[in-house]
């Protein structure tokens, strides 16, 4: 692992640490910075804020769960992705209630975009739920973490 990505999962670590006792409106950089040995400055080095901490932390827990350096993306492998995640979808629960979500939300799209910056931008950007999303992961983790998206409604993707 390399030492950038070894120091922002200190953080993230840090971060699941301090969510088991308060609720991510009370955890400041400090708070992190102190729980992993580093200094706030090394925090902002990272992240723009614990948000975009957030949305790096599942962006990782995605391509780790989906073996990739690059995401691309069928309903087969997102449903999967999201099995994989179940047991992670109380921590996001807990770090992000509903209002939250906005503040995150950007990262998690900019990271995507970030992400599948080589793919042709004319499949990139599609039609979905309504509006044209750079990518449909943003939405989809959005309603997945509040519980609106049931990663198991469809019986013929089960494992």
């Amino acid at each position: 692992m390399l030492f950038k990505e070894r120091t922002k999962s200190l953080f993230a670590d840090a971060l699941t640490r301090l969510l088991e006792n308060k609720s991510l409106d009370k955890i400041r950089v400090l708070d992190m910075a102190k729980e992993c040995g580093a200094t706030p400055q090394t925090f902002y080095y990272h992240f723009h804020d614990k948000y975009e901490l957030l949305a790096w932390m599942f962006l990782r827990d995605f391509m780790g769960f989906m073996g990739l350096s690059r995401i691309t993306l069928s309903a087969q492998r997102l449903t999967a992705m999201m099995q994989e995640l179940e047991e992670k979808r109380g921590f996001y629960q807990k770090a992000l209630p509903e209002e939250l979500i906005p503040q995150v939300y950007p990262y998690v799209a900019a990271f995507m975009e970030q992400v599948t910056e080589s793919a042709d931008p004319a499949k990139r950007s599609r039609s979905f739920a309504g509006g044209t999303l750079g990518h449909p992961l943003p939405y989809l983790w959005h309603h997945w973490v509040i519980g609106r998206l049931d990663p198991w409604a469809d019986s013929s993707v089960r494992s």
